[in-house]
């Protein structure tokens, strides 16, 4: 179902076409075939994104979700939740990722190091989580 709110989109079904985004939405449902943030688009996904996503300049996307297949960022990416595909930025692209977050299977610690959990891993993520900035080299540096 499509609601607005607000002046917001509210997605929370599951979608088997490209969502298009040039406004504020929250995705806490399913998008099967990708997401596309254009300039001016902001999109906030507890939800399912398969196929990537893809964020223009002027673009941004909170994920506090699970984000699966390759992306390309050349607005804002901001990563809470677990990422399963490879990330190129392109442009001036920001990639951001809290302490805690998952990315192809392993968790960035506070030292700003990748490593694979050895048991189950439970990670309160909030405003307040220390963020790293991602540059296209993939070197973090500390936010």
């Amino acid at each position: 179902m499509l609601r607005r709110t607000l002046g917001a989109m509210r997605y929370d079904q599951t979608y088997d076409h490209v969502l298009d985004l040039q406004e504020t939405a929250y995705l806490s449902g399913m998008a099967t075939r990708g997401v596309r943030v254009y300039a001016g688009g902001d999109l906030y996904a507890s939800g399912v994104i398969s196929d990537g996503v893809v964020v223009d300049v002027g673009g941004r996307a909170s994920l506090s979700g699970l984000l699966s297949g390759p992306s390309v960022v050349r607005g804002v990416l901001d990563v809470s939740g677990k990422v399963d595909g490879p990330i190129r930025i392109e442009e001036d692209g920001m990639v951001i990722f809290a302490v805690g977050c998952m990315w192809n299977g392993r968790i960035l610690q506070p030292d700003g190091r990748w490593a694979t959990p050895t048991e189950p891993v439970t990670v309160m993520i909030d405003d307040s989580t220390p963020r790293y900035r991602m540059d296209a080299g993939g070197e973090l540096t500390l936010l």
